[in-house]
């Protein structure tokens, strides 16, 4: 019994690539501008958040992405910036005594910005799949 042959051509399959290609450059755009729309809601939160004395603090706070991830926080030198969102209990490098309680302002920035942080995911989701169509 002989072996029936099959062959099958495909066609357009490399303008379907290049288009698979193009919207996964869209989406990393748009997930890059969601990450940052995101993490400015929070950057935002937590400037509203943090106690002021002398703005140091607060100005100091802002967001960036990078590799995939959204950061927020006082990415600058201001060196009691962890003892205000975690309390600190003991001394310092220059021999200071502190009790000082926490007062947290990036945590809870994060959790009270959550709805607003998915409605900006789902608007961007929402963006690419009716470009796309």
């Amino acid at each position: 019994m002989a072996k029936d042959m099959f062959s099958m051509e495909i066609k357009g399959l490399d303008e379907a690539i290049r288009k698979l290609d193009r919207l996964e450059q869209s989406v990393d755009g748009a997930m890059d501008a969601a990450l940052s729309a995101a993490a400015l809601e929070v950057e935002n939160e937590a400037k509203n958040r943090v106690p002021v004395k002398s703005h140091t603090l607060q100005r100091s706070i802002t967001h960036k992405v990078q590799n995939g991830d959204a950061l927020v926080g006082p990415f600058s030198e201001v060196p009691y910036a962890a003892r205000i969102e975690f309390g600190f209990i003991g001394t310092d490098s220059l021999g200071r005594q502190y009790n000082q309680s926490a007062q947290p302002y990036l945590r809870p920035a994060l959790e009270s910005s959550r709805s607003r942080v998915l409605a900006v995911f789902n608007s961007s989701i929402n963006d690419i799949i009716r470009s796309s169509s």
